[in-house]
């Protein structure tokens, strides 16, 4: 904020005008922290499911008769029930997948002095030893740069979930952005059906350590999924998903969700939700340094449309703006508004404003 206060005195300077620096927006009324995280991060069944947020858009006969087309053309067969997925009738049977899950104790974070997390429950994926043979098997296929040993895997080991992710990345090289969803969901469709007996999805207080190999492939194919459910105008779904992602492992975030899950939020029009996460969580992790959630948090305002809410967009608004005053460009630009030349040659929005 010193160095914001700063700048903002040399504008003063150089423009004549004088006013005071917005303060960064803090919770008003904050709860416990491991209270809230969970609260937030709590998900419900339906709506991880996609086929939930197309029947609100397009209405439950359309995608009801979609789907009896799919099952008449297909063939009727008995399938699992799932809740992160929708299984398809033409995957193969997932039979036994070389993968378990078991209860382990919370990890050690070494060179930390924090304590446990609280009223949590940690876990961790295992793989059987015919497995381990098909992963030192897929390693080997990577190095080899030959597609065609990764397809070989699969057609061995159908739910092989690193084949399936890897192929997944080929398919999008390729374009073919529907056969690596598919790809995806596969995977997840292989670690659900090896979750715990106590692994909830929907509590938000299930625990995995990222640092755990066996343990990695879940956080991916989440984050994946989610973004292909974003690009099928799914951003509710996307959302619900991001939020379980983040609340594997909600302090140390490894796969950066926080930097994502505000454009969701904006997307599937949960503003309340949004806000409440920055004011819950800006202690504590520092939100109003992250340009994403700065910006975010200011919009998520002013879409609620509340007297209240609009005088404190406006202030966030002006934060985020002097943190972060590349965007304003980009804002101007869009809104096609000519900018002073002096003003638009100037330092502060240039690439060397956030190295100084």
């Amino acid at each position: 904020v010193d160095v914001i206060t700063k700048t903002v005195r040399e504008v003063d300077k150089l423009f004549g005008e004088s006013y005071e620096l917005p303060a960064s927006p803090v919770a008003k009324n904050t709860v416990g922290c491991e209270l809230a995280g969970k609260s937030l991060l709590s998900v419900q069944h339906k709506n991880l499911h996609p086929s939930y947020e197309l029947k609100r858009m397009f209405g439950s006969r359309v995608v009801q008769a979609e789907q009896a087309k799919r099952r008449n053309t297909r063939g009727q067969r008995p399938l699992k029930s799932t809740w992160l997925v929708n299984v398809k009738e033409n995957w193969p049977p997932v039979g036994k997948t070389g993968i378990s899950m078991k209860v382990v104790s919370a990890p050690e974070t070494p060179g930390t002095s924090k304590e446990p997390e609280r009223n949590v429950n940690y876990f961790a994926f295992e793989h059987s030893q015919s497995y381990r043979q098909l992963q030192n098997k897929f390693l080997a296929a990577v190095e080899s740069m030959d597609s065609d040993n990764i397809i070989q895997i699969i057609n061995q080991q159908p739910y092989h979930v690193d084949s399936l992710i890897q192929l997944s990345e080929l398919c999008k090289m390729s374009e073919d952005n529907a056969m690596a969803s598919d790809l995806i969901e596969h995977a997840i469709f292989a670690l659900e059906s090896s979750f715990h007996i106590l692994f909830s999805i929907t509590s938000g207080n299930c625990r995995l350590d990222y640092r755990r190999q066996e343990n990695r492939a879940f956080f991916i194919v989440l984050f994946k999924h989610a973004q292909y459910l974003e690009g099928r105008a799914c951003s509710r779904t996307a959302l619900e998903v991001s939020k379980l992602l983040l609340s594997l492992d909600p302090i140390n975030d490894p796969l950066a969700v926080i930097l994502v899950i505000d454009y969701y939020a904006i997307r599937a029009k949960q503003y309340e939700w949004l806000v409440e996460l920055y004011l819950q969580w800006e202690k504590s992790n520092n939100l109003s340094q992250l340009p994403n959630m700065a910006y975010s948090f200011a919009l998520a305002l002013f879409l609620l449309n509340t007297e209240n809410d609009c005088v404190s967009a406006d202030t966030s608004l002006q934060y985020a703006l002097l943190m972060f005053p590349g965007v304003l460009r980009l804002l101007l630009d869009a809104l096609s508004i000519q900018v002073d030349s002096r003003a638009n040659s100037h330092s502060y929005f240039g690439p060397l404003a956030y190295s100084r």
